[in-house]
């Protein structure tokens, strides 16, 4: 999936939820750390991200 405006990363964080390879576009740098934020949760909670994407 290609997100071209992430903003706060919610598809992004769908995307690696439900398995999917994504690709998040912002421009403003101040959404990145809540992009971060989102994106590292699911990590924290045990999902095996190994693999996506290959």
């Amino acid at each position: 999936m290609l997100e071209p405006f992430a903003g706060s990363g919610t598809t992004a964080e769908a995307c690696v939820l439900e398995h999917m390879r994504c690709i998040a576009i912002e421009r403003e740098d101040d959404y990145l750390p809540l992009i971060v934020s989102r994106l590292t949760k699911p990590l924290a909670v045990g999902f095996n991200l190994e693999g996506i994407g290959a």
